[in-house]
């Protein structure tokens, strides 16, 4: 287990964390409570990663994503963090957003809209918040965090709270639907290219918490290393 890995199994209130670093098969593992997904569409295992230590990630086309039989802890409504590490390979184009997590109408919608702005969203009814700039970056790894606890939100980048404009509130409500990881309710609305340690949690990740997360993704650590010898043994 790489540390990633372990820091992410060890943050309160995880309720699932799909590594996504198959190189063979249909599933995606998924470590907390072994619910596990089906890989569905064009996709790609077995890609380059980019977390320290935590091996491949899975490259997704267009209306591709993860399908995963509804449980009611992926459904933590209006308190809730999706985190996950992701190299786009399009930009939005066309109207058609790109979702991180969206499981039906009335809860949140997490992603990309279509001015490449990424923004939260009450699914069907109206957004919440959404970034001051548009995000373009198609050459490299970006690790992404959404949360929100009723009147409270962030979006992070690569461990930095990013600026928003602030919509107004609504409150997401859970449902019953079955889970479709990077992508909307309805398949279409893919995140397309690589992605790699997809992560949901039923509170709001704090600022500390994302920032360890990104600074522990993006360095070589052991604990087999007491000589500063990480160059010789990754975890």
């Amino acid at each position: 287990m790489g540390a990633y890995q372990s820091l992410v199994l060890a943050t309160s209130g995880l309720v699932a964390y799909w590594p996504l670093n198959e190189t063979s098969g249909t599933t995606a593992n998924e470590l907390v409570a072994g619910r596990n997904g089906t890989y569905t569409g064009t996709v790609t295992l077995g890609a380059a990663g980019s977390v320290k230590g935590e091996g491949t990630g899975v490259t997704f086309a267009q209306n591709a994503y993860v399908a995963v039989p509804t449980n009611a802890a992926l459904h933590p409504g209006d308190t809730i963090s999706i985190e996950c590490w992701t190299k786009r390979d399009q930009i939005v184009t066309g109207g058609v957003w790109q979702c991180f997590y969206d499981p039906a109408a009335n809860e949140g919608n997490f992603g990309f809209q279509s001015s490449n702005q990424l923004m939260i969203r009450k699914d069907s009814v109206a957004f919440v918040t959404q970034s001051t700039a548009s995000y373009t970056d198609i050459t490299n790894w970006h690790h992404y965090v959404f949360t929100k606890n009723g009147a409270t939100w962030a979006i992070y980048i690569d461990g930095v709270a990013i600026a928003l404009t602030d919509v107004g509130n609504q409150t997401l409500v859970a449902s019953s639907a079955d889970l479709k990881l990077l992508a909307d309710s309805a398949g279409n609305e893919s995140v397309v290219g690589t992605s790699q340690c997809y992560a949901l949690y039923n509170v709001a990740l704090s600022a500390a918490t994302v920032q360890a997360h990104y600074v522990r993704g993006t360095t070589l650590q052991t604990s087999r290393d007491p000589w500063g010898m990480n160059g010789f043994f990754g975890t």
